[in-house]
């Protein structure tokens, strides 16, 4: 619960192990400022060995830039809600 950084969930609707509501726990759980949960359709646990990995990857990448930048407070402000990825 004492987590300030930024953080970003990912899961796959599909994940058989870890339920959703165990992320939407973490999630509601940290104080970080600078949060992201992001749930991905028709993917399972291991979504960096899926035929969607370059997905999961941008998606990565475009929380690091933003987070650093400040653009994601920015973001978070107007959208703290699930995104979810067709």
């Amino acid at each position: 619960k004492d987590v300030f950084c930024p953080i970003l969930i990912i899961q796959g609707k599909k994940d058989n192990i870890v339920r959703t509501s165990s992320s939407k726990y973490v999630y509601n759980s940290v104080k970080s400022k600078i949060k992201k949960i992001v749930y991905v359709n028709d993917l399972t646990h291991d979504v960096f060995y899926s035929k969607r990995s370059n997905e999961i990857y941008n998606i990565i990448l475009k929380f690091l830039k933003n987070s650093e930048s400040g653009e994601f407070t920015i973001w978070q402000k107007k959208n703290q809600e699930k995104l979810y990825l067709n």
